[in-house]
């Protein structure tokens, strides 16, 4: 399941803008200009006299700089606090943020013990966050170090590895309520954890990029593009979440006989709106804008298939029928929204082939 770390952007950038410091370039001698450091950057970094610094001209023609002997960085660590009585689902949510905000070390402390619904709660959060590895555990505290380092993961990588899994959840999705494969629908559903994983790991990498530089140019992306790249693997992350409720649904009707009209219909919507989503994310990572406006077209033939399965929706009047449907519905809506999905995603790839 997705966040939006959208006010996390805003609030780093404005806090950006607030750093930044004007000095006036004098002159040294005939040809020589002169820029003076600021005081508490030079404090900062324990620079002396002779000391070297690095300069780095940017893209946009700005300067990065920084100390010849690096900083050595330590170590992050979140301690948080469990009570006894906390809410339902707060320790997974707690997890999931510290993981997002790229602390090293995070150290869990119960107020007695850990129950066992929180316990629970920590293993679903460890599953769907790639590198935490639990490095000490007692009744009553918990250590959990990171141990991925963020500008070794390739980010293309990652992001097609994701679409991947979210587009083979689509088919065999689709394939499992054409052929009331239950068991294939079962496959879909275990997926999505995978998925999830990916998401998780690649907001990590874009979140931070945003307030590091340095992490921004080993990524070989731009602070905007980071924000393009977040909001399509979040889209990315909704599919999948959408396969797995297609997926649930099938299994509910566990192949019980359905209106052979409405399937067929459905069918049709659910090829054209993986269309939709594959086509859109194609066009994302090719930055081909002529796919992605194709994409984003092909709603207007899903417009008008919906139109007629809700007709048909409307003539179900026999008990066992209406049942069905109400799944069907369900379906039908899911696949609404891979398409909604792919049509952002081709929105964004249009944005980003012309920045």
């Amino acid at each position: 399941m997705g966040r939006n770390p959208y006010i996390y952007f805003i609030v780093h950038i404005y806090s950006w803008s607030s750093m930044m410091e004007k000095r006036k370039i004098m002159v040294l001698g005939k040809s020589s200009r002169v820029v003076a450091l600021p005081k508490k950057w030079v404090d900062k970094h324990k620079l002396q006299k002779g000391d070297e610094i690095i300069f780095v001209v940017q893209e946009d023609g700005s300067l990065l700089m920084y100390p010849r002997v690096p900083v050595v960085k330590k170590p992050r660590v979140l301690e948080i606090e469990i009570k006894l009585d906390s809410e339902k689902g707060l320790l997974e949510r707690q997890l999931i943020a510290s993981y997002l905000n790229n602390y090293s070390i995070i150290k869990l402390k119960a107020e007695k013990f850990f129950t066992n619904r929180q316990q629970q709660e920590l293993r679903l959060g460890l599953r769907k966050l790639a590198g935490l590895q639990v490095v000490e555990a007692s009744s009553n505290e918990i250590i959990i170090q990171n141990l991925l380092k963020l500008s070794d993961l390739d980010l293309q990588k990652s992001i097609h590895r994701a679409h991947l899994i979210a587009s083979s959840m689509c088919k065999d999705a689709i394939k499992a309520l054409e052929y009331k494969d239950s068991e294939l629908a079962r496959t879909v559903i275990n997926l999505d954890e995978d998925v999830n994983q990916f998401y998780f790991l690649i907001a990590k990498q874009l979140r931070c990029a945003l307030v590091d530089k340095s992490l921004v140019k080993a990524l070989g992306i731009t602070p905007i593009e980071c924000i393009d790249y977040l909001l399509v693997v979040q889209r990315i992350e909704h599919v999948a979440d959408h396969a797995k409720i297609i997926a649930q649904n099938v299994m509910e009707i566990n192949g019980e006989e359905v209106p052979s009209e409405l399937v067929k219909l459905i069918l049709s919507f659910a090829h054209l709106a993986y269309k939709v989503y594959q086509n859109a994310v194609t066009a994302f990572l090719m930055e081909d804008t002529k796919l992605a406006n194709h994409a984003i077209n092909l709603r207007d033939e899903l417009r008008t298939l919906k139109d007629k399965a809700k007709r048909i929706f409307e003539e179900q009047t026999t008990p066992s029928k209406v049942w069905v449907t109400l799944y069907l519905n369900e379906i039908l809506n899911s696949l609404e929204r891979i398409a909604d999905y792919g049509t952002d995603i081709a929105e964004v790839a249009i944005d980003k082939a012309l920045e």
